[in-house]
């Protein structure tokens, strides 16, 4: 029987090929770790970063679920801020999902936050990926993959007062540019 993280690193094999660096983040000695694989040029000037080890943790985020966040800037730091991200939500056992978002980066790394004006991830599906990217079938199960985004303070403020659908909304309405690590913010 093929284990979730052999389907989700063959599924990722098959969009992006080999991964460039694997890093390893553990919240203790007792849990399961969650890696961190990088792949590069993802898209046209970003670096890829995916999970692998989420799907441990099933029963604290209510879904078989792993993560992809792709940026053009932030590399070194972005492993990190997204597996303790992930860690805060497991001990919360906070769901993740579309419209799941979680501020407060800057207790993770102040520095990145203040450089690029960003202090939440916003979890959402992936797009600008080819079609059957979201779904990864193991066996009989069904997993997915949510894409991350870096947000700024005032876009996290817009997005827990109007909602998933409004914030979407106003991210495609305004042109912005996800990936851009160091774009102005929305509002």
């Amino acid at each position: 029987m093929t284990s979730f993280g052999e389907c989700y690193l063959n599924h990722y094999e098959q969009y992006f090929g080999d991964f460039k660096e694997r890093t390893m983040f553990r919240q203790n000695d007792q849990n399961p770790i969650i890696q961190i694989l990088s792949y590069e040029r993802v898209f046209q000037g970003c670096a890829g970063f995916c999970t692998l080890g989420l799907t441990h943790y099933q029963a604290e985020v209510n879904g078989l679920a792993e993560v992809f966040l792709p940026v053009d800037d932030g590399w070194k730091q972005t492993p990190y801020i997204l597996t303790n991200t992930l860690f805060y939500m497991v001990q919360r056992r906070m769901p993740i999902g579309q419209g799941t978002s979680i501020g407060g980066i800057e207790n993770i790394d102040p520095e990145f936050c203040k450089k690029y004006q960003k202090s939440a991830l916003y979890f959402t599906w992936p797009f600008e990926l080819p079609e059957g990217f979201t779904e990864v079938n193991c066996g009989t199960s069904t997993g997915y993959v949510f894409l991350a985004i870096y947000i700024s303070k005032k876009e996290y403020d817009f997005f827990r007062k109007y909602g998933a659908k409004q914030f979407e909304s106003l991210l495609e309405n305004e042109g912005v540019d996800v990936l851009h690590l160091s774009r102005q913010s929305a509002l």
